[in-house]
């Protein structure tokens, strides 16, 4: 993919496809009349969590590989006719994930891919941050976020958390979750959850992600058989420390762009993808079985935290 290409923007309202192109300098508004007849590369779907599954759709049916920002959909279920869709059109499809092309979580999925330390017994993955202070700006109360069926709540916000415990833990089996709202944020979607979940290979992941921590926090620690793995966002340092020895290491990113690059890095992932062909790891079936994960949390959670199976149906 080389500078210089045509880039074109997209809405199914027309009005709106001609303002987000004359703020997005140069793209060129795109009626809906007007995509079949174009060599389009591929389209990112970046509208509201709603809407990303029926947009994505009206690209597959079409045979345009998609980039779809998380989540994909807000539920799992229904999902198996747009990936029979998808195979007959043999499109490429990739959801964000940009979790998985940052610094810290990289050397976490290496280390435990490669049992450094033995095999992983413990997984504890924590996200908080504060939805008044995620755009102070804005009214938060009408957000996506704030609203259950916009896609909103912290299980779908925060779905990067779900998916790097199936990337770097594995498949998960059974789910036991509870939800809370406070009503402090005066928001419908559910402001925090607490899971405990095991997966097919038998380890125990301890999830918490909220809406109400403030100052923003995101870590991870892996507890395996000869040493423990930690990381944490904010400061972007990971520690390996062995229990056998009183040696630690501790690996500092100093990279003041990371945020930025670990989109940048998912962006070229992408683009090398469409130009060599193969499968992305988070293909739309791969972030089905996320979202199949989502729902059996929410079932546990509507059941005062009974445990759940998850359906990876024919994903």
């Amino acid at each position: 993919m080389e500078l210089g290409q045509k880039v074109f923007v997209y809405s199914s309202n027309l009005e709106t496809t001609e303002v987000l192109a004359l703020v997005a300098k140069g793209a060129y508004a795109l009626p809906s009349s007007e995509v079949s007849g174009l060599d389009i590369d591929c389209v990112y779907v970046c509208n509201v969590s709603s809407l990303h599954l029926e947009t994505a759709r009206f690209f597959i049916e079409r045979g345009i590989n998609v980039f779809v920002e998380k989540p994909l959909h807000l539920s799992h279920r229904g999902l198996e006719q747009v990936l029979t869709l998808a195979k007959e059109k043999g499109i490429q499809s990739h959801v964000g994930a940009n979790m998985r092309f940052r610094f810290g979580p990289r050397e976490i999925h290496e280390s435990l891919k490669a049992e450094r330390f033995g095999k992983l017994l413990s997984f504890q993955i924590y996200g908080g941050m504060r939805l008044d202070r995620w755009h102070p700006d804005e009214d938060h109360r009408l957000s996506y976020s704030a609203q259950s069926k916009l896609g909103g709540g912290v299980l779908l916000d925060f779905i990067h958390e779900i998916d790097l415990v199936r990337w770097m833990v594995g498949e998960i089996e059974v789910v036991s979750c509870l939800t809370f709202n406070s009503a402090t944020l005066e928001i419908d979607s559910e402001e925090s959850a607490d899971a405990i979940m095991r997966s097919t290979n038998g380890a125990v992941i301890n999830l918490h992600v909220d809406y109400l921590r403030a100052p923003f926090e995101r870590r991870i620690e892996a507890v395996c058989e000869r040493g423990v793995i930690y990381w944490n966002m904010v400061d972007d340092i990971i520690v390996h420390s062995c229990f056998s020895d009183t040696d630690t290491k501790i690996d500092k990113n100093c990279d003041e762009a990371e945020h930025a690059n670990m989109y940048v890095r998912q962006n070229l992932f992408w683009l090398e993808l469409l130009e060599q062909g193969g499968t992305s790891e988070n293909d739309i079936a791969n972030a089905a079985r996320t979202l199949a994960v989502v729902d059996a949390l929410r079932a546990s959670a509507m059941s005062k935290g009974k445990q759940m199976r998850v359906d990876n149906g024919s994903f």
